[in-house]
């Protein structure tokens, strides 16, 4: 990770970074979907990799960079890649993307087909949205037990999946 102690360590643009709609790693490759979520540090976007398989990624927004949010992201990102609890976020992939001239990290997740706030505005049964809420209960303890807190835990940040659920 790049940081500088005076903001973004800008990198001059050459032909072989990735552009704003590709993103690689040493193994892999995501061209870049529709946007599907943005939050005060980070952009998610669905992504395709080279088999076709469609997955999200979320990068570090470079515009709102800094020394402490890049720890944060990373941390997110390490919790999420070791944690092997059903009710987490598993990170499949991760590197560095050049985005408007600054290289930041991003990671690649499943894509989940809504949130929590979408469960809701269907006006799903209660048992059915406590089931729901046990679930979040189950991986916030899990967080909770090796010394993660989330900032910002609300229904838009609660992936769901009605298949796998």
């Amino acid at each position: 990770m790049l940081l500088a102690e005076d903001g973004p360590k800008r990198i001059a643009k050459a032909s072989h970074l990735p552009e704003l709609n590709q993103f690689r790693t040493a193994f892999e490759s995501y061209s870049l979907g529709k946007s599907v979520g943005e939050g005060g540090s980070g952009k998610v976007f669905e992504v395709t990799d080279e088999d076709g398989k469609i997955l999200a990624l979320k990068y570090l927004k470079p515009e709102v960079r800094s020394r402490q949010k890049a720890r944060r992201f990373k941390n997110e990102m390490g919790f999420c890649m070791k944690d092997n609890h059903p009710n987490v976020v598993k990170v499949l992939d991760h590197g560095l993307a050049v985005v408007s001239e600054i290289e930041v990290p991003f990671y690649v997740m499943p894509l989940y087909p809504q949130t929590l706030r979408a469960v809701m505005r269907e006006k799903s049964e209660t048992q059915h949205l406590l089931g729901i809420f046990q679930q979040v209960l189950d991986g916030v303890s899990a967080a909770h037990s090796q010394g993660i807190w989330h900032r910002d835990l609300k229904p838009e940040n609660v992936l769901h999946d009605p298949i796998t659920q």
